[in-house]
């Protein structure tokens, strides 16, 4: 049996006011590619397929065309829901993607009822593989006062494990969550990378193999239980993931249920995200220019470091010059050159001024939050979920 893991397509995507919609045909045709040419029996989503709760039409048009392909070459999908994307929806259209042989989990499956979070597929050799599902699991189903969140998701995977064993088949985890030895690519939300949200690959039972969504940089965490894998984003989602990042996806090979093959498989980017800065006092600008030329159709973000010597005329000069001779510019930021201090917090760590680290900050009140002010683990969920409900509104007005 052979499976293509992939994850994290955040299809409807922007950068700025540049839409992602050209990468996103780019990397499902590449994966199409593969499919046909490996002849490939399942392909697996593990999360975020879409990029916000709402979806623009023609972006759910790319999306629905690429598994309508996939049923017409008699290749199964599966997808389960990420952070970004909206349960409802997927359950909205799970009957009806069942008729292009696409099965959706939407929502984590109650505890009681853990044989539906175990999904047998058998391809057309008749090699049988135990698929144990868990979506994106919330901190506000997995948090409880007296227990911690690592400890009640690890009580739930133990439980897919020990119910995806009764048959002897291979079992494959999939799932959309954060492990904490893992290196995230910086794009993720910082809300959802918390440590206090996380879970220890010690946690992880001896599944075949592991399909994790959720951490944009591709990665496979090593453990003697089992095989733990990140497959990564198809290409770069913002300007944290680096220019030379291999993007792309995971083929699975199960022959005879045993683990044969777990390799990762790099796609060329249609676009590459890069960013320039440019000290207006130290280089000619006009150089810089010239080599952002050799990139057209790379998105590109910009930063001009200036004095305070220099007025607001020089810094629209040369705003207005980059602008009408540059493409795929998403932005050009300003910052003026001045000394940086350090911020001491309360627990002893720092924090360079004019720099935000909202893992920290967040870690280190939720310490505060239920150590020193003794309130509830309920109620600091409350107040993450609203600050993640501000963040969301705040990224969907830029």
């Amino acid at each position: 049996m052979r499976i293509l893991h992939t994850s994290d397509w955040h299809a409807g995507k922007k950068n700025g006011n540049i839409s992602r919609k050209e990468d996103l045909i780019h990397v499902l045709g590449e994966m199409k590619k593969f499919i046909i040419s490996e002849k490939i029996d399942c392909v697996i989503v593990c999360g975020d397929i879409f990029d916000k709760p709402t979806t623009p039409p023609d972006i759910l048009e790319v999306v629905w065309d690429f598994f309508l392909e996939l049923n017409s070459i008699k290749v199964f999908s599966l997808i389960i829901s990420g952070n970004h994307d909206s349960q409802d929806f997927l359950k909205s259209m799970s009957k009806l993607l069942q008729l292009a042989n696409v099965k959706v989990f939407a929502n984590v499956i109650n505890p009681r009822e853990i044989k539906k979070a175990i999904f047998q597929y058998e391809d057309k050799n008749g090699e049988k593989v135990n698929f144990a599902v868990l979506p994106y699991p919330s901190p506000n189903l997995f948090a409880r006062e007296n227990s911690s969140y690592e400890d009640e998701l690890g009580k739930y995977i133990e439980l897919l494990f020990e119910e995806g064993a009764k048959e002897r088949y291979p079992i494959v985890f999939v799932s959309h969550l954060f492990v904490s030895e893992s290196i995230p690519s910086g794009t993720e939300k910082e809300i959802s990378v918390l440590t206090s949200y996380s879970i220890r690959k010690a946690k992880f039972p001896q599944f075949s193999y592991c399909a994790l969504g959720h951490i944009h940089k591709s990665q496979k965490i090593s453990t003697t239980a089992t095989e733990i894998v990140y497959c990564g984003s198809p290409y770069q989602i913002d300007f944290g993931e680096r220019e030379d990042e291999n993007k792309g996806f995971y083929l699975i090979e199960i022959s005879h249920g045993v683990l044969k093959k777990a390799e990762f498989e790099k796609i060329d980017q249609k676009r590459v995200l890069r960013q320039f800065e440019f000290d207006i006092e130290k280089i000619q600008i006009e150089k810089s220019i010239e080599e952002m030329k050799k990139y057209p159709k790379d998105i590109k973000k910009i930063k001009l470091k200036y004095s305070e010597a220099q007025g607001i005329r020089e810094i629209v000069k040369w705003k207005t010059v980059i602008n009408s001779e540059i493409e795929n510019v998403v932005s050009i930021d300003t910052e003026e050159k001045t000394g940086i201090g350090i911020l001491e917090i309360s627990d002893g760590s720092e924090i360079p001024e004019g720099t935000i680290d909202l893992n920290k900050l967040l870690d280190i009140y939720h310490k505060y939050f239920v150590n020193e002010r003794k309130r509830k683990e309920e109620d600091f969920l409350k107040v993450r979920e609203k600050l993640a409900e501000i963040m969301q509104k705040s990224e969907e007005e830029y």
